[in-house]
């Protein structure tokens, strides 16, 4: 499952092949980002993330610093301010795309029928996405 995070691209985002409600996909976008920004901050290549990210605390410690997960909520503050946050899908290519994806994957809970349930899950997955990041209401 893809959707738009605050730094698109790259691999800040969950890209498992998987479908779940957006309130939980916001959850694991999330997570994996934060991680995605710690491994960066660390100048390691992300081919190495497996074991650097295990080890990121102790690394850390060995320069003097402490890990620093509240980085990626700071491109994302930026990123508002800058009027670019996260846009819902813009096509109708790219909603077939995620309904193709859901009825790959067999789920029952999303029905695709219509644009506006692409902006449903849209706005609930952002919507989580912004208050796991402390942004609501921002």
């Amino acid at each position: 499952m893809v959707a738009p995070m605050y730094v698109s691209g790259r691999y800040w985002t969950n890209y498992n092949p998987t479908f779940m409600p957006p309130e939980e996909f916001a959850k694991t976008a999330y997570d994996r980002a934060v991680m995605e920004a710690v491994v960066d901050d660390m100048g390691m290549c992300r081919f190495h993330r497996g074991w650097g990210e295990a080890l990121a605390n102790e690394l850390y410690k060995l320069i003097g610093r402490q890990l620093d997960k509240a980085v990626y909520k700071r491109f994302a503050q930026y990123a508002v301010k800058a009027g670019a946050e996260p846009r819902p899908w813009e096509s109708k290519r790219a909603a077939d795309v995620v309904s193709a994806m859901a009825k790959e994957l067999g789920v029952k809970d999303w029905r695709f029928e219509s644009f506006e349930d692409y902006l449903e899950w849209w706005r609930r997955y952002k919507e989580s996405l912004d208050k796991l990041l402390g942004l609501a209401g921002v």
